[in-house]
């Protein structure tokens, strides 16, 4: 008995040491120069979004599940000078993407299998935005939350999305 049991241990060993609990590292985009850190997100059923900002906007690639990851595509409507990137992403594929641009969060929301809709802008003018986060659930399709430094000193906004690409008024929480 004591024989066997050494002689599974043998076996199983080299397996799990050979094993990787990651696969091969997939290269998204060609090396540039300016681009900032990614946000990422996912559902249950394998889909992915990666979205960063880059010197000429907002760049996203999409995952199908089990496949490959798609070429990156630049976020219509966003530009130079992007920051602070988020990505949120539903069950059923939905996604959203929020940024800092000029001081100001703007967003972009990609229906299921479709591409990301024009950018628009989310947070007011005159008010510096700071660290969009972005969620789905919550009763917004999707809910995007930032900081907002304010003559008063900072507050924390949120905005709805309708679903339609655009989102609702802000409100101060």
């Amino acid at each position: 008995m004591l024989r066997a049991l050494a002689l599974t241990a043998v076996l199983i060993a080299p397996a799990a040491a050979t094993s990787a609990p990651w696969l091969p590292p997939t290269a998204l985009a060609p090396p540039t120069r300016g681009s900032g850190p990614p946000a990422v997100a996912g559902n249950d059923d394998g889909r992915a979004v990666a979205a960063w900002a880059t010197r000429d906007g907002v760049m996203a690639s999409l995952r199908t599940p089990g496949g490959p990851w798609y070429s990156p595509a630049r976020v219509p409507g966003s530009g130079r000078g992007a920051t602070d990137v988020a990505v949120a992403m539903t069950d059923d594929g939905l996604a959203a993407v929020t940024w800092v641009e000029r001081g100001r969060v703007r967003g972009s929301i990609r229906p299921a299998r479709k591409r990301f809709l024009p950018s628009t802008w989310i947070s007011p003018a005159g008010r510096l935005a700071l660290g969009p986060r972005v969620a789905f659930g919550l009763g917004c399709g999707p809910l995007v939350a930032w900081q907002s430094e304010e003559q008063a000193g900072s507050a924390i906004r949120a905005a709805c999305g309708r679903g339609d690409g655009r989102f609702g008024a802000q409100a101060r929480v």
